[in-house]
């Protein structure tokens, strides 16, 4: 039998590779956005509704899907969901409806947020008191890694053989992970984990609890949403304005290989310095102010990378906000709470961003939305703070 990871770093890594698989599953259409539509016969709207409604199951998964994982165990979640992103890529590749391919996405999106929850509920259990922000920031890391992956090497693909290929070949990558989770994933040693040391049920939240996680939660949907939307619409823009698929795939991918470096290291600062406020209100403005650059005209590669410097501020610090207000007992369901809210935005920005340009036929439109956005986060941090202050632990 395979020896089981049950050292913190060990299986930290493990949910890196699971979390790459989410982000390149995840930015799936945007680099063969142009092969789909003529395709498939699709508008801007309904591209950014194959693109946010990826995450809509979120909206319902979420929270059951963190009682389910108290209740069956970390590893089976993860392999579940994995199998669940195998399924909704092998049926996105096979499509030739619009409706069948939004099924795939919808189904593979459900497996994605299993494991996104889980994993958040498995990384603060292990890191919680030392090194959090700087593990989470190593965990979200794994995310753009798989975005960037998809964004330089999707298109490429597509043009050589075809989009439907390029799928599916992401769905054997993802079957791969899962596979390698179920030999190797270790769960905590009986005693150690503080969601199944409990009776299991269905809510673990205080009043305040519930209330500081949703507000939590609005700052990484914003951040997040501006973030989506800039993935989503930038390269067709790009390729409007004469790059072609691959190059425009490649400019925007610069944003998500500068961010390697940038996440983990700005969640060690984090963890260092304790400024993570500090760090937020900075990159959350300068991102804003990039996305606005960018819209009017900027250079767009020296802009991507300076993204990536500046983003790599923000995800450390904000992962970090769940921790300080959820009771290790309540955490399964405060991370429930936290991304079914984050889900949710998510599921809405893409969309309206599509239809703003649908309807203006202003293709900086979206980036302008998505600049708006990512100026909200440094305001709905100011709103946590706020809350926290008035609400004392009691």
């Amino acid at each position: 039998m395979a020896p089981k990871l049950t050292n913190r770093w060990a299986v930290l890594a493990l949910m890196v590779v699971l979390r790459v698989c989410f982000g390149y599953q995840f930015q799936t259409i945007p680099p063969v956005s142009g092969f789909v539509m003529a395709d498939l016969g699709l508008n801007y709207t309904q591209l950014g509704l194959l693109i946010g409604l990826y995450l809509f199951p979120g909206i319902f998964i979420a929270l059951p899907g963190g009682m389910l994982g108290a209740r069956f165990g970390d590893k089976t979640i993860l392999v579940g969901g994995a199998a669940m992103m195998v399924l909704g890529d092998v049926l996105l590749g096979t499509s030739n409806t619009f409706a069948s391919a939004l099924a795939g996405r919808l189904i593979g999106g459900a497996g994605g947020v299993l494991i996104t929850v889980q994993q958040a509920k498995i990384v603060t259990e292990r890191f919680s008191g030392r090194e959090i922000a700087t593990a989470m920031s190593i965990l979200l890391a794994g995310y753009p890694l798989g975005i960037a992956i998809a964004l330089a090497g999707l298109g490429p693909l597509a043009a050589a053989t075809s989009w439907q290929a390029a799928i599916l070949a992401g769905a054997g990558a993802i079957a791969a992970a899962g596979l390698l989770t179920a030999l190797l994933y270790g769960n905590l040693p009986a005693g150690e984990s503080a969601s199944e040391n409990r009776p299991p049920r269905f809510w673990h939240l205080d009043w305040r609890e519930f209330k500081l996680v949703c507000l939590a939660g609005l700052v990484w949907t914003f951040f997040n949403a501006a973030f989506i939307v800039y993935l989503g619409f930038t390269p067709a823009m790009l390729a409007e304005g004469g790059y072609s698929v691959a190059a425009a795939g490649f400019t925007v991918s610069l944003t998500t290989w500068v961010s390697l470096v940038t996440v983990p290291l700005g969640g060690h600062l984090t963890d260092r310095t304790g400024k993570g406020d500090v760090f937020i209100v900075f990159g959350g403005l300068s991102v804003a102010l990039v996305l606005a650059a960018l819209a009017l005209g900027g250079p767009p590669a020296v802009l991507a990378v300076a993204y990536g410097l500046l983003l790599g501020a923000v995800p450390g610090a904000i992962m970090t906000l769940p921790g300080e207000v959820l009771r290790p007992e309540s955490r399964t369901t405060g991370f429930g709470v936290f991304y079914a809210l984050y889900y949710l935005g998510l599921t809405l920005f893409p969309p309206i961003a599509g239809w703003l340009r649908d309807t203006s036929g202003e293709m900086t439109l979206p980036l302008l939305f998505g600049a708006g956005l990512m100026a909200m986060t440094p305001l709905a941090l100011g709103v946590f703070r706020l809350a926290q202050r008035r609400s004392p632990k009691g």
